[in-house]
């Protein structure tokens, strides 16, 4: 008898333990299964961030192409402006000279042109006189 008392109370015991720990097991379980989700959760939000920063590698490195790109553009359109600004210096300075030769021999043109209506007006004069003389001559 004592054997079957220890009996039924070990499955009483077994019975309450099950009872008890029920409410316990079904929130390990719910933990468990939450745990699954978030471990899911951050597996896909950690391919997601991996997946953008190898874009964002790419596109840092793209972009980097593209600056030393325009860095040697501008190197060189600097070093042509630069030959340009000679040129231009050096073309401003011969057009100096050439309109101070210009004006110079605008001088000397309007001092020929003098000369030439000076000497006209001599050689004029000059016939006028020889046409008087020879009319007087013949006279």
């Amino acid at each position: 008898k004592r054997w079957q008392d220890a009996v039924r109370r070990a499955d009483a015991l077994s019975i309450d333990l099950q009872q008890s720990s029920a409410p316990l097991m079904r929130q390990i379980e719910s933990t468990e299964r939450q745990n699954r989700s978030r471990a899911s959760a951050w597996v896909e939000l950690e391919t997601k961030l991996r997946s953008e920063l190898e874009d964002h590698v790419v596109r840092n490195e793209k972009l980097a192409k593209e600056n030393c790109t325009y860095d040697i553009d501008s190197k060189r359109l600097l070093r042509s402006i630069g030959e340009k600004d000679d040129a231009l210096v050096v073309s401003a300075s011969r057009i100096e000279e050439l309109e101070d030769s210009m004006t110079s021999l605008t001088d000397k043109y309007e001092d020929v042109t003098a000369e030439l209506a000076k000497l006209t007006k001599d050689y004029e004069k000059l016939m006028t006189l020889r046409k008087k003389d020879e009319s007087t001559v013949r006279n």
